[in-house]
């Protein structure tokens, strides 16, 4: 018999390292520097993810995926070259039909494999069969899966004619219903949250929802009619915690209407799509879309959906707040993040938006890049090939835990508060509640971005006053192959002729008339519109700044006055000159040196109060603090003597704020000041108007 070789261990020669030793070690080279606050990952929601785990100190509950509970994903993974990890996704909404089937086609053949068509008066005009044929010529429904994406009309009308027109152009084509996948994302909360008041009740608008998903889960089963939508709560600043809370009551409230519509909770679970946007904390929002699972798929259970925990879906569709319109090629890194957010969490499908989405176009070109992130990603960095790429993670195990345990006690709170309410959920809008938390968090956040602590690249740093911005076509609708669109929507008397020649099954409309009979009499209900929430607060300011700078080609300027030797003043000149661009302000550097007793006849050389159209609004101070003990108050006075009228100091004043704003010193700016007040405030007095107005 052969003998087994045995290889020596190679870490048997060395003692064990405890956590302890490693942390001692870490302290020492830390200089004395507190160990946490250098190196503890802290998010601005306030959680926290430690430097340094080992064996134990992960979450035991992560699982795997495919198994309870579900932190790692619904499924088991099931990635190949026919199917990807996750689904690229474009949202299609020109206003013409004919245009919006030429951009669907085009988006197909560069990758897309869903595509969210926003419907409505916000999207593509779908007033018949013929717009309706126009808009899906071509698109076989079997290999795209088309999610609606769009708050339905008063009465559910649009639900009702919208899926009639879809259901007839399938049947016209000859299709299989039961091999359509999509969704149809019928949301009666959405609508009360973004398009007014649902006039036709609560109960009537969520009875024609559950009667189409009642149908469709006998007819076509992948055509799913729910939705979990918290995109509306993500745009009006919620945090991570109050997103995951909010879609679980909006996902509660489903599950109970449709209880009492006659639909066992399975049925209604399985059709429901989840529907969220992440932010800028890739961390985070990885953590919370591995938190929703987890919360999700234990109120399933505990609702006794479970059988349909792996047929749940989770999608992305574009962050309305951190789209830029000053500097928009950043949001091609921006949608990037994304992508990756939602690859690495595992997500089933992702949809960004194109960088200049924000400004109202939509080119092929935009469209085409954003398609290319997506393989960029998944081909050549190979995400698409990996299962979970966030597990192990104890840092993004320990994230999850605490969001997950946040958001279930804030989701507790909603249920007490709703507990037999006729209006369930929808009573924490129409009350107001929601809207107040998310004020209270939207003003905590948006003082991170005032003060530039939190930065938007392009917007509140590193601005660019040179930047080439793309340009709106002109001459009426053109494609952007230069074609002129012809296409209209029908008129009234076109559109009803047209509906009575509408494809309509027979057991489908008696759903909706049993549903519309015993549900008319429902009370209007209506609620306070949600806060809007954009990360780029400075954006109003520099396009204040950027029309006179257009018109006349010249901007608006500060004098960036620098004491000292060029070295002295460079770092502070530097922060000096992106923060005033931040609000459109070119610098104009001057060099008063080293001697105070010079800089009267450095002074006299400016004209701050010059009439020309590059008119000079101010002047700020640049060195050192040891430079600016001697040089401020010499330069502060002749300054003004010169006819500046508002002065800053770059950097903190400490001890000697006194003096230097006696010598002539306005305002001081630094990391954490007040910069949108000070620059609004500048920006203001530039064009003439001033507090008091």
């Amino acid at each position: 018999m052969s003998k087994t070789r045995e290889f020596p261990r190679l870490l048997d020669d060395f003692s064990p390292t405890t956590p302890e030793a490693w942390r001692e070690k870490v302290v020492g080279d830390l200089k004395g520097a507190d160990f946490d606050r250098a190196l503890a990952y802290r998010t601005a929601h306030g959680f926290e993810a430690q430097a340094l785990y080992h064996g134990g100190s992960g979450s035991a509950a992560a699982g795997f995926p495919g198994v309870a509970p579900f932190t790692r994903g619904f499924r088991l993974p099931e990635a190949s070259p026919d199917r990807p990890a996750w689904e690229p996704g474009l949202i299609v909404d020109h206003g013409h039909a004919a245009e919006a089937n030429r951009r669907l086609l085009k988006d197909l053949g560069l990758g897309a494999r869903r595509i969210w068509l926003r419907l409505g008066s916000a999207g593509v005009r779908v007033d018949g069969a013929d717009v309706m044929d126009r808009l899906l010529a071509d698109v076989e429904p079997s290999f795209v899966k088309l999610m609606v994406d769009g708050a339905w009309g008063d009465g559910g009308d649009d639900l009702e004619r919208i899926t009639d027109l879809y259901l007839g152009r399938l049947a016209r084509s000859g299709q299989d219903l039961s091999q359509i996948e999509g969704s149809l994302g019928a949301d009666p909360l959405r609508r009360l949250v973004e398009s007014g008041p649902v006039r036709e009740g609560l109960g009537a608008a969520f009875g024609r929802a559950m009667a189409l998903a009642r149908w469709c889960g006998a007819e076509a089963p992948g055509l799913r009619v729910l939705r979990i939508d918290t995109t509306p709560y993500h745009g009006a600043g919620a945090s991570p915690s109050q997103e995951l809370a909010l879609g679980l009551g909006l996902g509660v409230e489903l599950l109970r209407r449709g209880e009492g519509a006659g639909l066992d909770p399975a049925s209604v679970a399985s059709s429901i799509d989840t529907v969220f946007s992440v932010g800028r904390d890739l961390f985070l929002e990885v953590a919370k879309l591995r938190a929703w699972r987890r919360l999700w798929a234990q109120v399933l259970d505990a609702s006794g959906a479970g059988s349909a925990i792996a047929r749940q879906t989770l999608h992305l569709l574009p962050s309305q707040p951190t789209q830029t319109t000053v500097d928009p090629w950043v949001n091609m890194l921006r949608a990037t993040r994304e992508i990756f957010i939602g690859a690495v969490a595992g997500v089933d499908s992702i949809t960004v938006a194109a960088y200049a989405d924000r400004l109202g176009l939509d080119s092929d070109h935009g469209r085409r890049v954003a398609l290319n992130a997506h393989h960029v990603l998944a081909e050549e960095s190979h995400l698409a090939q990996v299962a979970d790429p966030a597990g192990g993670s104890w840092a993004l195990d320990g994230l999850t835990d605490q969001l997950a345990s946040e958001a279930w006690q804030l989701f507790q709170d909603f249920e007490q508060r709703t507990a037999d309410h006729e209006l369930g959920f929808a009573q924490l809008l129409v009350s107001g509640h929601v809207q107040g938390l998310l004020r209270t968090t939207l003003e905590s956040r948006r003082q991170g971005f005032r003060k530039r602590k939190d930065a938007v690249v392009g917007v509140s740093m590193f601005a660019n006053l040179d930047e080439q911005r793309p340009q709106a076509g002109v001459g009426g609708w053109r494609s952007d192959a230069g074609e002129p669109i012809e296409d209209r929507a029908p008129t009234g008397s076109e559109s009803s002729e047209i509906l009575e020649q509408t494809y309509r099954t027979a057991s489908l409309s008696a759903e909706w008339a049993s549903i519309a009979d015993g549900s008319s009499a429902g009370s209007a209900v209506s609620c306070d519109p949600l806060p809007a929430f954009r990360e780029a607060v400075f954006e109003a300011l520099r396009s204040l700044m950027d029309f006179p700078a257009d018109a006349s080609g010249q901007r608006f300027k500060i004098l960036q006055i620098q004491l000292g030797t060029p070295k002295e003043a460079r770092a502070r000149a530097q922060f000096a000159g992106d923060f005033f661009a931040v609000a459109g302000l070119a610098s104009e550097v001057v060099s008063f040196g080293e001697d105070p007793s010079a800089f009267s006849e450095q002074a006299e050389a400016l004209d701050p109060a010059g009439s020309d159209p590059n008119q000079t609004v101010g002047a700020v101070l640049c060195s050192t603090d040891e430079r600016y003990v001697d040089t401020v108050p010499a330069a502060a006075r002749v300054l003004k003597e010169a006819g500046v009228t508002r002065l800053f100091l770059a950097g903190r004043p400490g001890e000697r704020e006194s003096e230097w704003r006696e010598a002539g010193v306005d305002d001081f700016i630094f990391l954490g000041c007040d910069a949108y007040g000070l620059l609004e405030s500048l920006v203001g007095a530039a064009l003439g108007y001033g507090e008091d107005e």
